[in-house]
């Protein structure tokens, strides 16, 4: 039995520094009830135990866990039963703040009947229970969860008909040491060299043909030499490479006070530059998009995408740009762009996006001055 639960550790361990993402190991302290066989003539009593599991991303995880309890027999006597094993746990629903989860596992009981011997007993052991999480830290390195299981556990006890306990119980799971992504280092450019020195001209200077100007054919703001789609109509809002704008953009650098649609006094100037770029181009049509990750209710994100969405359309308006140019929408958490399951997906899925609905490529559109 010693090397059953030994190999179990071992595994445990060894698939945990394998972990793909690193999402961090758990410590339970565990209050239950044991309701014994009837075979084994001894009361229901009170369980106490602690466990100790390596999550090896955010479905499965394996734990090392002991539940010890006292029982009173009869007619006469005592019972201590002392579990130890190794159980694999699979949880479902894990963006959520309630996840349901099955677990299963093997290990060595140990019954000590007094007076009488003690004995060692294989045992096996299934069930299921509800991980709720009470709080996590905005890195997603901590976190606390409150966990109701029920187990049905049993006991080889070296005859045909095995014992079989109920085990009811709640643990208390603190969740420490994940990993979060490192942003990359930026590329810096090293300085271009020095200009060597102009040469002394002694003799009458030479005729200096001046190089042509650039040409801008289709007049979309970008020079022929750098347009990758010449010939666009006059008036459509291009990108830099002079292709007509389509799609979406998150305004990155747009950010609100925490559970709220104030804008932050950082986030102003990026939306200036926006409304500086529609002013330009009048009948360019785009809808102000607001998402969130799954963290609360459908209606609470909801109303928070909405009033996000509109704080936006508000400032670009009172900066200029014609409310005809602009459509506000809230999505809350029906448009995700990556899992929800972590902290870093979560904050991807927390943004604010521009879509373009109209780009005319007949519109004439003149710089005020």
């Amino acid at each position: 039995m010693k090397k059953i639960l030994a190999t179990g550790g071992l595994a445990m361990f060894a698939m945990g520094a394998i972990a793909a993402d690193n999402p961090g190991w758990y410590l339970t302290p565990k209050l239950g009830y044991t309701i014994t066989d009837n075979d084994r003539r001894a009361d229901d009593a009170p369980a106490f135990g602690l466990g100790i599991g390596r999550y090896l991303n955010d479905r499965w995880a394996f734990e090392l866990s002991g539940l010890a309890g006292d029982h009173d027999r009869s007619p006469s006597g005592d019972l201590d039963l002392t579990s130890l094993s190794v159980d694999v746990l699979r949880q479902f629903n894990t963006g959520s703040h309630v996840s349901p989860y099955l677990t299963a596992g093997i290990g060595n009981l140990k019954n000590e009947v007094s007076p009488g011997s003690t004995r060692d007993d294989f045992m096996w052991q299934a069930g299921a229970g509800l991980m709720i999480r009470a709080w996590e830290n905005s890195a997603g390195t901590s976190s606390f969860s409150i966990r109701p299981e029920a187990k049905l556990r049993w006991d080889d006890a070296g005859r045909a008909g095995k014992l079989k306990d109920v085990l009811l119980g709640i643990g208390f799971q603190f969740g420490f040491g994940g990993s979060k992504a490192v942003a990359a280092a930026p590329v810096v450019a090293a300085p271009a060299p020095a200009p060597a020195p102009a040469p002394v001209v002694v003799a009458p200077p030479p005729v200096v043909v001046a190089p042509p100007r650039p040409v801008d054919s289709d007049r979309d703001g970008v020079f022929d030499d750098k347009d990758q789609c010449p010939g666009t109509p006059s008036g459509a809002a291009v990108d830099d490479v002079g292709c007509v704008r389509k799609g979406s953009i998150t305004l990155g650098g747009v950010n609100f006070e925490n559970n709220s649609a104030r804008l932050l006094p950082e986030s102003l100037s990026v939306l200036d530059t926006v409304a500086a770029d529609l002013k330009r181009y009048p009948r360019l049509k785009v809808e102000v998009q607001g998402h969130t990750d799954s963290i609360g209710s459908d209606a609470y994100n909801q109303r928070l995408s909405q009033s996000r969405a509109e704080s936006v359309r508000d400032r670009l308006i009172t900066q200029g740009v014609d409310a005809a140019q602009l459509a506000a929408k809230g999505y809350g958490e029906a448009q995700p762009v990556t899992t929800n399951a972590t902290p870093e997906g979560r904050s991807q899925n927390r943004r604010v996006a521009m879509a373009v609905l109209e780009n005319p490529g007949d519109v004439e559109v003149k710089q005020g001055r």
